[in-house]
């Protein structure tokens, strides 16, 4: 209900003109947008799970809109620094990828190089010198792709029993025990890889088809090192995906990361991306004194020129996202609908008045928002 008022007021907004004026505004033009996606789908994990899967195609449709709507897509590097300096061409657009999936090279990088824009990618790279699935996010997928059956499962100290996974519910709930049991037995990488086809065997599925796919294998180095050729900034994301608490084992994690990718493109990583968007104000010290110039959470917003850089915002796009919010995201439109609890007070119509088309220029009254 509350999208589709939020749908309802950009669409209104858009039909009086409001994307056109807002977009050439200089309150939009001292504002970054900066893109966050997971990864492009190479089968179907967009239909498993479209919060971190988008179809090619769609990606294809993103670019074209921003690219309809004049936005200037810049490096991440440089727009955080014109952002910084006051800057920024009209419309700006930083796009970022995290974890750098598989996919990211084989469909990614072709669609940008085809639109010839530029692109940054954060990654974790302890699994690229494994080239084996990520282990959490390919178990759900699994379980997923076997919903219309029902299995004997049987994971020593695990779970055990007849499961119907055409039920969702049950779907998640396996998913939660198996993820949790990794933890807690503190699965080394390889025992996760086994686990893994034991699992696809009780299942009903290929194993070594599955990984030929690699639809959840990361990079390899060798990928790393023709995706920074092309152009494509490699930025620092942990190397095991994970945010110690220990000051000394979370410096490692940048250690880590920072040294396998300098290894692999001759260039020293200086952003950074907080693995699945955790992070608290104790890691900003930490991270500035690695040498790290910004860091981006998955914070909804625009980077102003007040933005902590070790709190940097992003639209993390998805699936879905429909096409009338990311073109209120471009031109700024989004940033300025009222949070969740004004929405749920307000009829449509009244949403509207509260951004002041005729006034785009003096929108401070954003703060209030």
């Amino acid at each position: 209900m509350l999208k589709q008022v939020k749908k309802s007021v950009l669409g209104t907004v858009k039909f009086v003109g409001g994307f056109n004026a807002l977009s050439k505004s200089s309150w939009r033009r001292d504002r970054l947008l900066i893109l966050g996606y997971h990864g492009l789908s190479l089968k179907d994990e967009h239909e498993w799970d479209p919060t971190l899967f988008m179809p090619q195609q769609m990606f294809r449709e993103r670019l074209e809109s921003m690219l309809e709507f004049g936005c200037s897509i810049l490096p991440l590097s440089d727009a955080v620094r014109r952002q910084r300096d006051g800057t920024l061409p009209e419309k700006a657009v930083a796009i970022t990828f995290d974890d750098g999936f598989y996919n990211f090279f084989e469909a990614a990088l072709p669609i940008l190089k085809e639109f010839d824009v530029p692109a940054s990618v954060y990654v974790t790279t302890y699994y690229s010198l494994k080239n084996w699935p990520v282990f959490p996010i390919a178990v759900g997928y699994l379980i997923w792709k076997a919903r219309d059956k029902v299995c004997e499962l049987e994971i020593q100290n695990c779970v055990s029993g007849t499961f119907d996974l055409s039920d969702e519910t049950v779907r998640v709930s396996l998913h939660a025990k198996i993820h949790e049991f990794s933890l807690t037995d503190e699965l080394s990488a390889l025992e996760k890889n086994d686990l893994l086809k034991l699992l696809c065997g009780q299942l009903g599925l290929d194993f070594d088809d599955f990984c030929r796919e690699r639809l959840f294998n990361l990079m390899t180095t060798e990928e790393i090192s023709e995706v920074s050729d092309a152009g494509i900034g490699v930025e620092l994301h942990t190397h095991r995906h994970r945010m110690p608490t220990e000051k000394s084992l979370f410096d490692r994690e940048i250690s880590d990361n920072r040294d396998v990718i300098f290894e692999t493109t001759g260039k020293l990583p200086s952003h950074f991306c907080y693995p699945s968007g955790n992070y608290d104000p104790m890691y900003f010290d930490w991270i500035a004194k690695n040498g790290v110039e910004s860091a981006t959470t998955c914070d909804t917003g625009l980077m102003e020129r007040s933005t902590h850089l070790m709190q940097v915002p992003r639209l993390i796009d998805t699936a879905s996202l429909s096409k009338i919010e990311f073109e209120g995201w471009l031109t700024g439109a989004a940033a300025l609908i009222p949070k969740r609890e004004l929405i749920r007070s307000l009829p449509a119509p009244a949403l509207v008045k509260l951004v002041p088309i005729d006034q785009l220029d003096m929108l401070s009254i954003a703060g209030t928002f």
